[in-house]
């Protein structure tokens, strides 16, 4: 039991380990990802099913969006996808303890890219494509002068 222990701290220190190599750092890093997202949303996730595929494991849900801060206005409503295994990103709902849960399910910004009609995904594959409303007014003035 103690060595299963182990191994489990190990993993999850291996996997925060791999969350931190895909944050965005600063300067243009940060924004990278405002820079590719075609919709960039005020929104709510509400988790879906994951289920595996040949390219990862992936998660899915909606996104209740509040706010549109760029991009056309899409339904109150949209489908939101993350390939996990694209870059080895994090662990998500399903082995990630609560507070991690709820940083994903708390409103926040979205920087998202269209993957089909219906689905959307993060504007950049190696991470979540969610930042804390608390980023705001930074992601709001990237827009104003780059991406009108």
């Amino acid at each position: 039991m103690r060595a299963f222990a182990a191994t489990i701290r190990w993993s999850f220190a291996s996997a925060l380990s791999l969350m931190a190599l895909a944050l965005p750092l600063g300067g243009t890093e940060k924004y990278w990802i405002a820079h590719e997202a075609e919709l960039i949303v005020v929104g709510t996730l509400h988790p879906g099913i994951g289920y595996p595929s040949f390219d990862g494991w992936y998660e899915t849900g909606t996104i209740s969006v509040d706010e549109v801060l760029y991009g056309q206005r899409p339904p109150a409503q949209i489908y939101f996808r993350i390939t996990l295994g694209t870059c080895a990103l994090r662990w998500w709902q399903r082995w990630m303890p609560p507070h991690f849960i709820e940083r994903f399910t708390a409103k926040s910004l979205w920087l998202l890219r269209r993957v089909d009609t219906h689905t959307w995904e993060p504007a950049n594959l190696c991470d979540s494509g969610c930042r804390y409303l608390s980023q705001r007014a930074e992601f709001e003035h990237y827009i104003r002068l780059y991406k009108h």
